[in-house]
């Protein structure tokens, strides 16, 4: 979808410069509703759901922040990391995620994995993420 939605948004912009330039009135008008149609197509798939997480999967992978990455299997929390500046991607596969911890070892969690991108300061995350995520208060986060 952002592919396509991609494609739209280059047809109507080369139906603006074409519109632009053109010295006809015809080639004109018939540019100007390429490019209206075009930026209707970019609007409408751009604002669908699945486009946007697309571009927020991107994203993830490009921002570096701090994150919260749990690994449960069957309802229980097996193991969780509390990134620090680290970035997160889905994984090449798309089933599941990959982020390098602090020691730099790549690490990978799929199947029943969320991770959440830490917008509050972190030391206010630290002191309230358990309880809000269910993790058990004995186990203590990976870095």
């Amino acid at each position: 979808m952002l592919f396509l939605g991609s494609l739209a948004f280059l047809v109507a912009i080369i139906g603006l410069v074409v519109a632009w330039v053109a010295d006809d009135i015809r080639d004109r008008m018939i540019s100007a509703v390429v490019a209206g149609i075009g930026t209707v197509v970019c609007v409408f798939i751009f604002s669908m759901p699945a486009t946007r997480m697309q571009v927020s999967e991107l994203w993830a992978g490009t921002a570096s922040g701090n994150w919260l990455v749990v690994d449960c299997s069957g309802g229980q929390t097996m193991r969780h990391w509390v990134l620090k500046g680290s970035y997160v991607t889905s994984a090449s596969s798309g089933a599941g995620w990959k982020f390098r911890d602090s020691r730099g070892n790549l690490n990978y969690v799929s199947g029943d994995a969320f991770l959440v991108q830490i917008s509050d300061p972190l030391s206010e995350f630290l002191g309230r993420y358990k309880k809000a995520y269910g993790i058990p208060d004995a186990q203590v986060a990976l870095e």
